[in-house]
């Protein structure tokens, strides 16, 4: 499940879940892993910052619930279970450790691990009798390995390749028979969308979007390009699909009817928009891959790439435009990059970007 996914369950059941925090690096925000402690209930979860896909589930006050193997309780709030009893409900399983730092003996099956509480007085003993000690808490994670930070979860998740001026497309699609039944039988699809293509377009690729929203003014109609003998009425409103499962919206023109921009979100926990939108697996086509003399393959510029490396790929950035942002915004303002057909919202630290917005900018001459 990604982080999105979970945070929605926990809003939504917020009598269960009444304190909760979330941990990442405020400095360096993928570089380690998300953390959302569920404090009422004593679990925390660990996801990737890179897929923001769950990783492990840390089991840290056994007081609060009551856990079942099998249809079988072997964990009460009253009564937690000892190494004997463990091995009688889960089986034998390897050789358990003494963690001297962490103060517990380790038993770990595929799967889990569990941490029993070692007294002080006996971490140095080698005559330790481990078979009474207590469980103090447990970690769930994928079976692969017992580090799971080290996984990197399947892509499950569909990639964006990114034309400027020309286009979006999208593989892995996974449209579901039953939007209510997130597990039912999927089918891969992929499709391309280009500046021409209409809202029949996007559905029959997408789907229904999440949300219809009206754009309530234009900003940027004063640069739009108008041909001779050809006005645009005033009641034509530009309107934008959101497609927050994607990361993706999609502004049409009111009188067109043709995409007029696309937006890709990073879900970028810095970001104001955090976890409005799942994070949207793009590479984008840098301007030299359409070079014949180019150099070597082409580096593809990714959600997870560092500014400077961008600036790297598609040349150096002008003055940008700044955004202060809104006065509760704890995050400060962004920064907008322009190149052609493209723009790049950069947050505030020049670090990361949060979004990208693509056009066709023979649309605005």
């Amino acid at each position: 499940d990604n982080i999105r996914h979970v945070l929605q369950k926990v809003r939504n059941d917020s009598t269960r879940f009444q304190q909760v925090n979330f941990r990442y690096n405020e400095k360096d925000p993928l570089s380690m892993g998300l953390c959302v402690d569920l404090v009422s209930v004593g679990v925390s979860l660990r996801f990737s910052a890179i897929t923001q896909r769950l990783e492990s589930i840390a089991v840290l006050s056994l007081e609060r619930l009551e856990l079942t193997y099998m249809g079988n309780v072997f964990s009460t709030p009253s009564m937690p279970p000892t190494v004997l009893l463990l091995h009688k409900r889960f089986g034998p399983t390897a050789p358990g450790f003494v963690d001297k730092v962490d103060k517990t003996f380790v038993v770990s099956y595929p799967g889990i691990s569990f941490s029993f509480t070692v007294p002080d007085s006996k971490i140095d003993d080698a005559n330790l009798d481990t078979t009474q000690l207590v469980l103090s808490k447990l970690h769930i994670f994928k079976k692969e390995s017992l580090s799971a930070s080290s996984i990197r979860a399947k892509q499950s998740h569909p990639t964006v390749l990114v034309n400027p001026g020309q286009g979006v497309t999208v593989f892995g699609l996974q449209l579901l028979d039953n939007k209510d039944e997130f597990e039912n039988q999927r089918s891969k699809r992929r499709g391309t969308l280009t500046f021409q293509s209409r809202p029949q377009d996007v559905l029959s690729l997408f789907g229904a979007p999440d949300s219809i929203f009206p754009k309530a003014k234009d900003l940027l109609q004063i640069h739009r390009r108008q041909h001779k003998g050809q006005n645009r009425h005033p009641n034509y409103r530009d309107y934008f699909y959101n497609f927050f499962e994607l990361g993706i919206d999609i502004l049409f023109d009111g009188q067109s009817q043709k995409i007029k921009k696309i937006i890709l979100h990073t879900n970028l926990p810095t970001h104001p928009t955090f976890n409005q939108y799942s994070k949207c697996f793009y590479n984008i086509v840098p301007p030299n891959a359409q070079n014949a003399d180019a150099e070597g393959p082409p580096v593809y510029v990714t959600p997870d790439m560092k500014w400077d490396k961008v600036t790297q790929v598609f040349g150096p950035a002008g003055q940008p435009f700044v955004s202060p942002g809104a006065d509760d915004n704890p995050f400060g303002g962004s920064h907008y990059y322009a190149y052609k057909d493209i723009i790049f919202e950069v947050m505030d630290n020049d670090m990361y970007t949060a979004n990208i917005t693509l056009f066709n900018s023979e649309f605005y001459r």
